[in-house]
Formats: C-alpha cells, structure tokens, sequence
C-alpha cells in the first residue's frame, strides 16, 4: 500500500484535472485486480480514494470494487453485518478522521456486497435522528454525517432528518467561541452542501417566512481575536453562505454589508473565507446607490486578485472581478465616471476623477496578463458576453483583440492539447467536466468564435460602433504588416492577421459604405504585397469579391478604373509565363490561362485563338506537368468555391483555415461554433459536400511538401 501510495501522491500532483482523474482511475483499475484483498488490506485501500471525486468513483471504480469483492477466489474478508460493519467504520474514522470520506465510500461498497446497505441506512439515520440534538461530540456527528452523504439511500426519508440538521446549523452559526482544539467545523458544511442539493430556497421573503435563518447572521461581519483566527473564519464561512441563501432576512443596507466585507477582506487569508466574502460582494453590488462606494469595491477586488496572482484561485478571483466590473449598475456608473472625467471635476471623495479606476483599464491589464493565459482569456469573453448590450465604443480595441487571440502554442502545449483529446475520447470522457473554460484543447477556439460572435452582435446594434470596430481592425492589420514576421508563415502576425480578415468578412453587412472603402484599399495593399502568406490572400480575394458583388457602384468604381478588359488584359499578361524556365511557374501559368479561359465570351475567343493552342497542348499524356496543371485547376478554390453559396460559418472557420494549411489550433470544428451561433444570421454549415470535400492540392502545406519534392526528384524541362 506503501507503494501504491507514493504513485497515488504523484498523480495528485498533476496540475491538469481531467488527466490527473484518467491516470487515477486507470490505475486504480489496474490496482483492483491485481490485489488479493483481506479486510486489512481494504480499509488500508480507503484513502486511496481521496483523490477521485465522488462521482468517478461512483461510475468507475465502486462497480470494480464490488465486482472483486464478491469474487471469493480474490477476497478474504470477515461476514459482516450492519452494525459489525458500522462499528468498523467508526473505529477506522477515530482513528483517521480525515479520510473520513473514503472510509464511508468503502463502508456501502462493503453493505452492498454482503447484502446489507438497507439496513445500514436505516440504522444511521436512526443515529442521526437522535444523536444530532443530544450527542456533545462534533466528530461523532461528522462521522455519521459522511456516512449519510456518500449513500445511496439518502434520498429517503430526507425531510426528517434535514427537519433535525438544519436545526444544528443554527445552533453553530450562533456559537460565540470554540475552544476545542480539535474541532473542524465539518458538520455545518456538510449541511450547507446537502441543502443546497436538496432544498429550493426562496429569493424573497415569503409571507409564512420566518427569522430564524438571521439569527444566525446576528453578529455581523467581524475579525475575532488573531489566535481564534481560523475558528472564526470557518464559522463566518457558514454565516456568509446562510446570508446568500435568505437575503431577505438581513436588515441592514447594502452600503453597510459591502463595507463589512471589504474590511473583512483585508484580514482574511483562506481562500474559502475570501471566495464568501465575493460571492455576498457581488449579490449586494447591485444595490448600491452612489459611484464611489462601486469604485472603492472595485478597487478591493482588484487587490485580491492581484494577491491571488500566483496561487490556483487566481481564476476564481477574476471572475469574481469582471463579475462585478461588467454589471450593468457598475457600467451605467463608469459612464458617468467617464463623462465627470472629460469635464475634469472633482468627485465627493476629495479624488480627481482622473484617478478614478476606470473599468477598461481593469479589463486591459487582464487583458496583458491573458496574453500567454487561455483561461484568463476566456474568462474576460464570457464576461462580456453577459453584457453585450451595455457595451460601448470604449470596448472596441478589447473585443478586436479578443478576436484575433491565440498565442502560438510551445511543444508542450501541444502535447497536452494531444492528452486532453485523448482523455475526452476515452472511456469516462462522461465523467469529465463538460465546461467549456475546462476543454483547454478547444479553449483558444472557444475564444475567438464567441468573441466574433458577440462582435458582430455589437455591430448589428450599431452602426457607429460597427464603423469603429472596422477602423479598429484595419489599424491592427496595417501594423501587423509592418512586424518582422510578417513573411514567415505560421507566426503570430500571420496568425493574427488571418483572424481579422475573418472577422472583417463576418461583419461586412453590418458596415456603411464609408468604411467598406477603407477595407477596399486596405485589401489592395494586401493583394499586391508579395509577404502576405496564402490563408491571408484568399480572405482578402474574399472579401473583395463580397464587396463588389453586394455593392455595385463599388464594382464600377474598381472597373472604370481599368483602361481595358480585365479579363483580356490577365490572359495577355500571364502568356508570357507559359514559357519561363522555371517548371512550376510554367504549370502555374498554363493553370490559370485554364481557368480564365471558360470566362471569356466568344469574341474573346476568337480574338485570342492562338491561346487555344497553349490550352490544348499535351506534350506528356501522362507526365507531370499535366497532372500539375489539372491539380491546379480542379482545386477546391478555383473549381468549386462559390462566393456566395458557401458563405457559412464552416467556410470561414474550418474550411478555409484547413485547406491553406494552417493548423488544428487554428480550425474552428463544427460542434464549437454550432454550441454558440444559435442567434448568428449567417448559417452555420456549408452543404455543399463536394466543396467541403474537395482536395486543396494548391495551398495545404502537405500538398506544397510533395509538390516540391516531386519537383525536386525531376530535371526542369
């Protein structure tokens, strides 16, 4: 067991959950059937469990459990009763109480194979009845209380015994001091947590209400003594959690309670007690009447999380930040904070309101810190989802940013990316969480499809902030161009800049036609910029082609602008290529002269016959050049994409990423954008299957590795 348990203590070290719960469980698996089990060496087994949450263990390993147990040939193990079994169970929890849970886990494991869970459940609710009213002993009770939670019966008989256990959290709520050294508070936490699965509490107060859930509250929001420090604050834990049940039942102002918890929140150091004390922040937020009192909040949250910066509840922080930076009441207030500070006065608090913490710039140093944080990122997205309708031109250069997000992921991350895939396609992906902040595999995509999502929302709602957000866009683009990396392909500005082009095309509709002009010239300079990498150049060609087919005095404005025939003047261009010494030039030539040709009328034809020649001309029936050149010109984009017909979310998000060649981290899959465009204008899918299937033998960069390599292993013709 020694052994198992130093394996067990590594696994616990695993910062990821859903891989720390697949490598716990799998060797768990393992460790069951290799183990000759006696009753020593089952209850030894009990704090193993500790690390595998309660429904894994019920799903997974519980039925393997039992399965061995039963099986007499592996299990050598006493004929337990109920109250023989019970007993055992109270003597491994005095002597270890803090594997208390396990041990209550392995007790109905045990009550299930010999036949006798029913009676065991009867037997403590029984002791619970009874006991929780007259029993002296907190550990007692906490014992049976694990016992009662981790069974599968609890569901009986449940009012009777929430009738007598409710009664006992008030009785500690309303503790004065707790002078014994070893009690952990554990029975009221139970409770909170069995009540919350249990009972519906009412937001309001009802007219049978009663005032007993106050009295539990009566002694406000204070420090106790420093050498009772951690007594007190698992008490007011309690307390916080009863006030966010029955709001009702306080009296007192909101301005008063946030007050309290701000001060309290300066002395607190567990990270339970702080959780309480910004979850009750944010219920009563709402309520308050004047600016200063949101701002001085606003500032104490800041400063925890700040303090969290390094610790894993840095994220729980944070959102407990934009939670109260992005509610409505706290924005209509920054609106007025803005405006005071365009007029420069002076606020009641003796501050110039040029020292007024701003909510942007909260939101823009989470938004420095999210650079190389995905979870941070996604935070911020969510947050603003919920208050998209607030949200105003100040926004606009988070949103962008939002958009065009994804760092260029390290070996690493790759590699757990790959895990992460791995564990949700196994076995017990049921048992993993189904949150989308959890799915780090998919988490970058989850950020920039729900952002360009609400992005677009915000520029249907307005047409001055739509005219913004594409000013915005084009300015980022413009100094994408300039960085050193601009050529190389796969780098963060070509990254970036292929998002926003996908944003653009998202948002064209929403424009006037001022700004669509400004697109227009900032799509030429990108066509005749020979850096621009492949996935940029085909949303550009996009773009403009949308622009010029929804807006025809656009259109004639681009061809008035030609002094002949477009069409004639490519074919004439290009001929000359058809004869240049470099072998896939010349293929690429002959390709496109292929590809015009079809668009030409008639008297194109007969006026540019000799071209037919070129057209027709197959010296090698079955050499490479000809299967060069039919590639090039059966290739998705040039022999199936329709501009209009296949303008979809899928096109934009998933086709046209993974047929440039770009990687899976820059595919947006299908069941992503499908969990959150319900409300999106644009349809979700493509359905045209011969597009969506057609080979890209142009672009991908597999096709361009053998492309050359073939070119590589010829002499040039």
């Amino acid at each position: 067991m020694y052994a198992c348990r130093q394996i067990f203590d590594t696994v616990a070290r695993i910062q990821y959950a859903p891989l720390r719960l697949c490598t716990s469980l799998n060797f768990m698996r393992l460790f069951v059937s290799l183990t000759c089990w006696s009753d020593s060496a089952i209850w030894a087994f009990a704090p193993l469990l500790n690390g595998i949450p309660s429904r894994a263990f019920n799903a997974v390993v519980k039925r393997a459990l039992v399965e061995m147990y039963a099986d007499r040939s592996q299990t050598m193990m006493s004929d337990y009763s109920a109250n023989t079994l019970f007993d055992a169970y109270l003597l491994h929890c005095y002597d270890d109480f803090k594997n208390a849970r396990a041990y209550a886990a392995i007790t109905w494991v045990l009550a299930e194979v010999k036949g006798v869970s029913h009676m065991l459940f009867n037997s403590v609710c029984d002791y619970i009845v009874r006991d929780s009213e007259i029993s002296l002993s907190f550990m007692y009770l906490d014992i049976l209380l694990y016992l009662w939670i981790e069974g599968d019966h609890k569901r009986s008989n449940k009012f009777i015994c929430v009738a007598q256990l409710f009664i006992r959290v008030h009785y500690l709520g309303t503790l004065t001091l707790v002078h014994l050294a070893k009690f952990r508070l554990t029975i009221s936490r139970l409770l909170i947590r069995f009540i919350d699965d249990s009972l519906q509490f009412a937001s309001e107060k009802r007219a049978h209400g009663h005032r007993a859930p106050y009295q539990s509250l009566n002694r406000g929001v204070k420090a106790h003594e420093p050498h009772e420090r951690f007594v007190s604050e698992a008490l007011m834990v309690n307390r916080l959690q009863l006030l966010l049940r029955f709001p009702w039942s306080v009296d007192l102002p909101a301005e008063e309670i946030l007050r309290a918890c701000v001060d309290e929140l300066h002395g607190s150091f567990s990270w339970e007690h702080r959780c309480a004390l910004l979850n009750v922040i944010n219920t009563f937020l709402p309520q308050v009447q004047t600016s200063e009192k949101g701002i001085e909040v606003i500032e104490a949250l800041v400063v925890v999380a700040e303090e969290e910066r390094n610790s894993h509840n840095h994220l729980p922080a944070v959102n407990a930040l934009l939670k109260a930076c992005l509610h409505e009441r706290m924005l209509a207030m920054d609106a007025i904070a803005k405006k005071s500070l365009d007029v420069e006065v002076t606020n009641p608090l003796g501050k110039n309101t040029s020292e007024i913490l701003l909510l942007q710039s909260v939101v823009n140093k989470l938004m420095e810190q999210a650079a190389q944080n995905v979870e941070l990122a996604f935070a911020i997205c969510e947050a603003l989802e919920r208050t998209v309708e607030q949200l105003d031109a100040e926004w606009i250069p988070v949103l962008v940013d939002l958009c065009s997000y994804g760092p260029v992921p390290k070996k690493d991350t790759r590699v757990l990316h790959y895990a992460y895939e791995m564990a949700y396609s196994s076995k017990i992906s049921p048992l993993l969480s189904d949150s989308p902040a959890d799915q780090l595999h998919y988490i970058v995509q989850r950020i920039r499809i729900r952002a360009l999502l609400l992005t677009r929302r915000v520029c249907a709602r307005s047409g001055v902030l739509a005219a913004a957000i594409m000013k915005r866009l084009i300015d980022v683009s413009t100094l994408l161009d300039k960085a050193h990396s601009k050529s190389f392909g796969l780098s963060l500005s070509h990254r970036r800049k292929t998002r926003l082009m996908q944003l653009a095309l998202l948002i064209l509709d929403t424009v006037d036609e001022a700004s669509l002009c400004e697109l227009v010239e900032h799509c030429k300079q990108c066509v005749v910029n020979t850096a621009q990498q492949f996935s940029i150049k085909l949303f550009v060609e996009y773009i403009l082609v949308r622009i010029y087919f929804r807006h025809q005095n656009l259109f004639n404005r681009f061809i008035d602008s030609q002094k002949e025939e477009l069409i004639e003047r490519c074919l004439i261009l290009f001929l000359p290529w058809c004869t240049a010494q470099n072998f896939s030039v010349r293929c690429t030539a002959i390709a496109a002269i292929k590809c015009l040709w079809p668009i030409a009328d008639e008297k194109m034809h007969q006026k540019l016959e000799y071209l037919r020649a070129i057209i027709d001309f197959d010296m090698e029936a079955s050499g490479n050049s000809k299967r060069i050149i039919d590639n090039l010109c059966n290739d998705f984009y040039f022999a199936h994409f329709h501009a209009e017909d296949h303008f979809s979310l899928q096109t934009i998000l998933k086709t046209f990423p993974e047929k440039t060649g770009l990687p899976s981290e820059e595919v947006i899959p299908i069941h992503i954008f499908a969990e959150c465009s319900n409300d999106c204008p644009i349809k979700q899918r493509c359905n045209d299957e011969k597009f969506n299937e057609a080979p890209s033998l142009v672009y991908s960069g597999e096709s361009l590795w053998l492309l050359r390599m073939h070119l590589n292993s010829l002499p040039d013709k």
